[in-house]
């Protein structure tokens, strides 16, 4: 088994780096210049990242665009550096084990790894119901 943590701190550091590497945000969409569809469009309006068919893609592009996904990536690094184990338990998450803490990796960890549940890497044992 993988361990859990190396596995999300990769997927987190792949994530930050298809962030950086993309056109900065705010993404926008721009249907004045494409009626027939949808566009996403650079913040200064000069390049068209993407055009769409539909509307729904191109919004949802648009909100996650690289700046919230570099804000989730902090986000979640925040989360799993509260929430990693120190001799193989959770300080953060207390449960009704006998010394009142739960063996790592805990709940928190274990979604936040399901988050790329679909990764080659991705172990099932963590996923928690």
């Amino acid at each position: 088994m993988t361990d859990i943590v190396a596995f999300i701190r990769a997927r987190l550091d792949e994530d930050e780096r298809i962030a950086r590497a993309a056109t900065a945000g705010p993404w926008e969409v721009n249907s004045a210049d494409y009626p027939e569809s949808e566009s996403i469009c650079a913040p200064d309006g000069t390049a068209v990242v993407a055009a769409f068919d539909s509307h729904h893609e191109a919004f949802h592009i648009a909100r996650h665009d690289p700046a919230r996904v570099l804000r989730e990536v902090a986000a979640r690094r925040r989360t799993l550096g509260r929430h990693e184990a120190h001799e193989g338990r959770c300080v953060v998450c207390c449960t009704g084990d006998d010394d009142g803490w739960h063996v790592a990796p805990c709940g928190t960890v274990c979604d936040l790894a399901d988050a790329w549940s679909d990764h080659p890497d991705h172990d099932q044992a963590w996923t928690v119901e």
